[in-house]
Formats: structure tokens, sequence, C-alpha cells
């Protein structure tokens, strides 16, 4: 099974996307923080796929999780 390539949707697809997901989360923990913000845009801008926003968000997170 092939995943499908993100950054081969239209622009406005994408927005319609990330606008749907942001209304979904609006007001809640899950409301993207600025890094996260960042990489919604690059996302909208075809910079990057959903894959690749994935692999960035886990080593993000790996990379500031707490030491306890």
């Amino acid at each position: 099974m092939s995943t499908m390539n993100t950054t081969q949707l239209p622009k406005h697809t994408r927005q319609k996307l990330v606008a749907f997901a942001r209304l979904l989360v609006q007001g809640t923990p899950l409301e993207p923080m600025a890094y996260e913000q960042q990489l919604l845009q690059q996302f909208i801008d075809g910079e990057v796929s959903i894959d690749e926003m994935s692999y960035r968000l886990d080593q993000y997170a790996a990379a500031n999780a707490s030491v306890d």
C-alpha cells in the first residue's frame, strides 16, 4: 500500500485541511504552539509532507522531553 504525497495536493486543499484541524483543537491543550504552527505553514506552502511533519514533531518532542 502506498501513501499519498500530500505536497502534491493543491495549496487551497492543504489550507482547508489545516483550517479544519485547527478548528477541532481550538481552545484545547492540543492547539498548536509556535513550532507546530511553523510546520503547519510549511505544509500549506507544500514544503513538507504530513510524514515529514510527523517526523519533525517526533524529533522535536524527543529533544525537548523532560528527564525525570
